[in-house]
């Protein structure tokens, strides 16, 4: 059997996340006259990692501690990590996926415990 690779996910049945181009796209069609809309936007490796790791979370219906994501998102990748860059992260990727039509609070801070998402329906992609 061949070994599967996660490819990304699809986010509320129109927005799909590459993982290795590091891009989100949000193709929808708009019947009748069946015109298609496309948009997409560009992460970084840290809007990435921390959108990877909340998403494969998600259906285990937990909230992240803060700490969990830093140790997940930075220190296990060899990079620094900082409570300023996991709000500047959360930040920025939540204009991203503004600009792709999901809501504002998609990603919930949950006050003082850390963070989950707002129940999305979320598909993993493999390939092999």
């Amino acid at each position: 059997m061949m070994e599967r690779n996660l490819f990304g996910f699809i986010i509320d049945n129109d927005i799909q996340l590459d993982i290795a181009n590091k891009r989100l796209v949000k193709i929808n069609s708009l019947s009748p006259e069946k015109w298609v809309h496309f948009s997409a936007v560009t992460l970084n490796d840290a809007m990435v990692r921390l959108l990877v790791f909340l998403l494969q979370q998600h259906g285990k219906g937990q909230r992240l501690t803060k700490t969990e994501i830093l140790k997940k998102v930075w220190d296990d990748n060899s990079y620094s990590s900082s409570s300023q860059k996991l709000w500047q992260t959360v930040k920025e990727l939540r204009l991203r996926l503004d600009a792709l039509g999901l809501p504002h609070d998609f990603i919930v801070n949950v006050k003082g415990a850390g963070y989950t998402l707002n129940n999305p329906i979320v598909t993993p992609l493999f390939y092999e």
